[in-house]
C-alpha cells in the first residue's frame, strides 16, 4: 500500500494529541512527539514576537540631541522639529556658560 492509500478516517483533534494544536496524521505516523511540537511552535512564537518588536522598534527615529563642549560645561539640549526644521531654545543653549538675562522690547528680543 503507498503512503497516499492509507487509511483515512478521520481523526478528532481531541484524539490525535491531547492538548496540542491539530497536526497533520502524517506526522504523527512518522513519530514526531508532542512534546517536540509544542516546543517548536513556542519556539516560533518567540522569534516572531522578536522580529515583530524589532520592526516597531526599528521605526521609532531616535531624539535629537544637540550636544556642547565648552571649558565651562558639558552638556546636551533636545532638539525641538516644528514645521520640518531644527529648533533649539536658545536660553538653554547660553545659561549653562554663564549669567544670561532676556528682555522683550517690543517685538525684539533682547539677551545680557
Amino acid at each position: 500500500m503507498r503512503w497516499t492509500e492509507r487509511d483515512r478516517r478521520s481523526i478528532r483533534r481531541s484524539q490525535a494529541w491531547p492538548g496540542v494544536p491539530h497536526v497533520s496524521p502524517f506526522l504523527r505516523d512518522v513519530g514526531v512527539s508532542a512534546g517536540f511540537i509544542l516546543r517548536w511552535t513556542a519556539a516560533v512564537r518567540v522569534v516572531a514576537l522578536i522580529l515583530f518588536s524589532a520592526f516597531l522598534l526599528s521605526g521609532a527615529s531616535p531624539e535629537k540631541h544637540l550636544s556642547v563642549y565648552s571649558i565651562a560645561a558639558n552638556y546636551s539640549l533636545p532638539v525641538v522639529q516644528r514645521e520640518s526644521r531644527d529648533y533649539v531654545g536658545l536660553l538653554e543653549l547660553l545659561e549653562p556658560l554663564g549669567k544670561v538675562t532676556a528682555k522683550v522690547d517690543g517685538s525684539r528680543w533682547r539677551l545680557h
